[in-house]
């Protein structure tokens, strides 16, 4: 369900309905350990319903900046890692969405607050291992207080947003050598909007606030995700962070992690919400 038949002007209710349609696989319908199931330790992910479908459908009202957010060219880079760093083809990057309880009727609100409700009690429930394995040194949890700690936003990531060793399409190197990338809509004939595709690699120029001074890329590339906007249309990685704007309403379809990442002297344990494919379901 992607919800493209939503009711413009009842769009609350029609999220409502429509996740709460969805049943366990949502994530705000959704209770631990009923539905969802322990993390596996081979590749990190947490099980969902019977099926062991291990993603579930989760929205919010995309926070800002200050709030959480994370859409420019470097992503979540800089959380990681030092200023003077520059991002290599082997460095692994990701988008943040931070989404907040959405603004309007109780019910939709309250639909929010399972949602991290749910996300809380595998929290908890990990807190418990996390207590008796003393190297684990700090964790990065899926959810994030807000200024006022009254409320929590739910923090999800990108799929990689670079990739190396693929090969760039022709009319991507046409835009990298021009020196026009402001207008860059501009600069790929028509017929290529027309080629977007999941997967599909571009020179990391694209990106409106590219600097070279950041990256030092050799072969990786930028590669376009499964972002769409409200009327179902891929969003081209150069029109992301202006196309995506606080205030939206975002559905996502999300893989829940937990990874533990051991080096010599510390544990890092994440809880990570991947998201499959995100689709606005509201202008702002």
């Amino acid at each position: 369900m992607d919800f493209s038949d939503c009711d413009p002007e009842n769009i609350h209710s029609s999220i409502v309905s429509g996740i709460e349609s969805l049943g366990p696989l949502a994530l705000g319908n959704n209770s631990f350990p009923d539905h969802v199931h322990e993390y596996s330790h081979r590749n990190g992910c947490y099980y969902l319903n019977k099926n062991n479908k291990k993603t579930a459908i989760l929205f919010g009202e995309l926070a800002s900046a200050e709030e959480g957010t994370e859409t420019s060219a470097h992503g979540d880079f800089f959380k990681n890692h030092d200023a003077n760093e520059s991002i290599t083809d082997k460095s692994r990057v990701r988008d943040i969405y931070a989404l907040r309880k959405p603004r309007g009727g109780w019910e939709i609100q309250a639909l929010f607050e399972r949602q991290v409700a749910n996300l809380n009690d595998i929290r908890l429930h990990g807190l418990e291992r996390e207590e008796m394995d003393n190297r684990i040194t700090s964790v990065d949890d899926w959810t994030k207080p807000t200024e006022t700690n009254l409320e929590e936003t739910i923090l999800v990531h990108s799929k990689l947003k670079f990739k190396a060793d693929i090969t760039i399409p022709e009319y991507s190197q046409r835009i990298q050598r021009s020196p026009f990338l402001e207008d860059v809509d501009n600069l790929i004939h028509p017929r290529d909007n027309h080629q977007l595709h999941v997967g599909r690699p571009y020179a990391a120029e694209v990106l409106p606030d590219y600097d070279k001074k950041v990256f030092s890329l050799r072969s990786a590339k930028v590669i376009q995700q499964d972002t769409k906007d409200n009327r179902g249309n891929l969003i081209p990685p150069w029109q992301n962070e202006a196309v995506l704007r606080p205030g939206q309403l975002l559905l996502i379809e999300g893989t829940l992690y937990c990874q533990i990442i051991r080096t010599k002297s510390v544990s890092v344990k994440k809880y990570r919400i991947t998201a499959e494919w995100i689709k606005i379901l509201s202008p702002v």
